[in-house]
């Protein structure tokens, strides 16, 4: 059993340190216990960043997601209730997958099933869940019953062991690949440049990634639309509520049923529309980080450009437009958080507004990463912006 002899393989350990407090300790004796066996399969080690806290693990992680995966990089994520509930783990789980499936190695995903979860299949809504199914995740929610020292509970940790060592070598034998924007090349076809750069024109990739600005901003506009319609219904209703409060629980619950009823079809249109949000920022990754990198790679005089100003501001406004939109719906979520409690015909909206939410929280995770490159771009003014 060997891996490539040029390559030293590392991993992210994504976990909740509460789920590990919970467990003793476990999660991460799991991981030191993958690490032994790899080791001993391999006569090499694995590199695992542990602890997000750890300056290594954010150098490593600004590398993995910046550059082109030229190291075997996994992402080993340990999936329970709290995991899915982490804005963090599910901003890395994204990230990272985005960015592997660009790069052609999607296999790098390694989900650890490690508490049950609800609605694990890829075809999910929530994109979370759907990318941890479509990775083939490892059972582990019966063997972490198991003692450690047993059979079944080693067996496992071999078979995690295995499943790295195939990837790593698999992986390490296969061209790099690097993404590159969809725009056609500014360059002429007689180019005595063309066979050494194939790449597209920085102006010419700029404006195929603000085609889809428009959309971008008129899903936000919708989304603050169907908001005020939200608070519409919840105002109207709130006065009636509190009166049927003073009556009896018939009351409560014929008004609450209304209220429900009312606001049901707004929250299924709510849902769709932070999907919408998310599937856009997920689809467009791609072009909007290869374009911010080749700007970063430009000299400072060109990173000047209108045009290169004009689209990081572009990026910027919309980026902060979806925080504002965020913030509203936290807003009214705290406020109903009571109005919740009447009956389980009010919740049942609600929740369908809470997967919205969550749905344009996973996409504006993306436009804040985005942001952060600008941010880097803007704060190297006086020279080239490395890439490894």
């Amino acid at each position: 059993m060997t891996t490539a002899n040029t390559e030293q393989p590392s991993g992210f350990w994504s976990y909740v340190h509460d789920d590990n407090d919970g467990e003793g300790g476990r999660i991460l004796r799991l991981c030191e216990l993958v690490q032994k066996e790899f080791g001993s399969l391999t006569a090499r080690s694995i590199e695992m960043f542990v602890d997000r806290k750890d300056i290594a693990w954010g150098a490593k992680w600004k590398i993995t997601i910046d550059d082109a995966l030229t190291e075997t990089t996994f992402f080993i994520a340990i999936v329970t209730p709290r995991y899915l509930k982490s804005e963090q783990c599910r901003r890395e789980i994204l990230l990272f997958t985005q960015n592997a499936q660009e790069r052609k190695v999607p296999e790098l995903l390694l989900p650890i099933l490690y508490f049950p979860v609800d609605d694990l299949v890829e075809e999910s809504t929530d994109k979370v869940r759907s990318a941890i199914a479509a990775a083939q995740y490892e059972r582990f929610d019966q063997l972490r019953l198991e003692d450690e020292d047993s059979k079944p509970y080693r067996t496992a940790v071999n078979k995690l062991a295995l499943r790295l060592i195939d990837i790593a070598t698999e992986v390490a034998s296969r061209p790099e690949i690097i993404p590159s924007a969809t725009a056609k090349t500014a360059a002429s076809d007689d180019s005595p440049d063309d066979e050494y750069d194939d790449s597209p024109g920085l102006i010419d990739a700029i404006a195929s990634a603000e085609e889809l600005f428009p959309a971008w901003q008129g899903t936000i506009e919708q989304f603050s639309v169907i908001m005020n319609q939200i608070s519409d219904v919840t105002n109207r209703y709130a006065p009636i509520m509190s009166k049927a409060s003073d009556r009896n629980a018939a009351a409560k619950l014929f008004v609450a049923k209304n209220y429900a009823n009312e606001l049901m079809p707004i929250a299924e249109e709510f849902r769709d529309n932070g999907l919408q949000y998310a599937e856009q920022a997920m689809s467009m990754n791609e072009n909007i980080v290869t374009v911010l990198s080749q700007i970063a790679s430009r000299p400072p005089a060109e990173r000047k450009d209108e045009s290169v100003l004009d689209f990081m501001n572009q990026v910027r406004t919309l980026s902060e437009a979806g925080r504002s939109a965020i913030s509203s719906v936290e807003g009214f979520q705290e406020n109903v958080r009571d109005v919740a409690k009447l009956s389980r015909d009010v919740r049942r909206p609600l929740v369908i507004i809470s997967k919205g939410a969550q749905s344009f929280i996973d996409g504006q995770q993306f436009f804040n990463e985005w942001e952060r490159r600008i941010n880097d771009i803007e704060n190297n003014p006086d020279g080239i912006i490395a890439e490894s």
